[in-house]
């Protein structure tokens, strides 16, 4: 897994919504956080808690982006049927998640985990194997340390 300080992984994403997204050379700070499967309890729940606190992200001008395993068109259901207003990934052939170091052992799935990287695309802030509850409130927190002041 990456870690605190470290380059994030210059890896061009593509959102559900068509947005592009650079993790190596973002231009704002990001909160980037995978799931484990867009059918799960567990990954609703962190989704769910993410957009929850995204206007409190939103005020300190920082992007969150979840990334799952599933096809593109279930990433986009999946957006749609719990109402996100932040982008979600696709990373079928797991690039991503090899890049982070976050494919577990079941079934290649992704480990739950999060990841703050700052505008120059360092990695500030390691969360692993978090819980869907409550996580994206701390993750804010540390936000607001990190960049309360942009």
């Amino acid at each position: 897994m990456i870690g605190i300080d470290e380059e994030a992984p210059s890896v061009a994403l593509v959102t559900h919504d068509g947005q592009v997204i650079d993790l190596g050379a973002p231009g704002q700070h990001l909160v980037v956080f995978f799931i484990e499967d867009a059918a799960s309890v567990r990954s609703a729940n962190t989704a769910g808690d993410f957009n929850d606190w995204l206007s409190g992200f939103r005020q300190l001008g920082v992007q969150v982006v979840g990334v799952g395993i599933d096809r593109p068109a279930m990433i986009g259901t999946f957006a749609s049927s719990y109402d996100l207003r932040y982008p979600l990934v696709s990373d079928v052939d797991r690039t991503v998640c090899l890049a982070f170091g976050v494919v577990g052992t079941r079934r290649g799935r992704p480990r739950p985990a999060t990841f703050m990287i700052d505008r120059s695309g360092l990695v500030k802030r390691v969360f692993p194997d978090v819980s869907p509850y409550g996580h994206a409130k701390d993750v804010l927190a540390e936000a607001e340390a990190l960049w309360g002041g942009y």
